[in-house]
């Protein structure tokens, strides 16, 4: 059984696993932010946010996810 990374979440930098990788997107699960998906440019644009910023991102994304499927943290999401 393949574990999964543990990585820095790119919302809190907190602890999180990445479980999937797959067409330019990544699965995150982190205790503090919940499950989610970040696009492969918001990933390399994050660094240069503050906190405040990327913890709006993924609010935009939770309040734009249809029921049923993970909010996409996008690059169209940072200030």
């Amino acid at each position: 059984m393949a574990k999964h990374p543990v990585i820095s979440c790119p919302i809190c930098e907190r602890r999180a696993r990445q479980t999937r990788a797959y067409d330019g997107y990544l699965d995150i699960h982190c205790s503090h932010c919940g499950h989610f998906q970040i696009s492969e440019t918001f990933r390399e644009l994050v660094s240069t946010h503050s906190l405040d910023a990327r913890q709006r991102a993924l609010e935009g994304a939770v309040t734009r996810a249809r029921y049923g499927f993970l909010p996409l943290v996008t690059s169209y999401d940072l200030p």
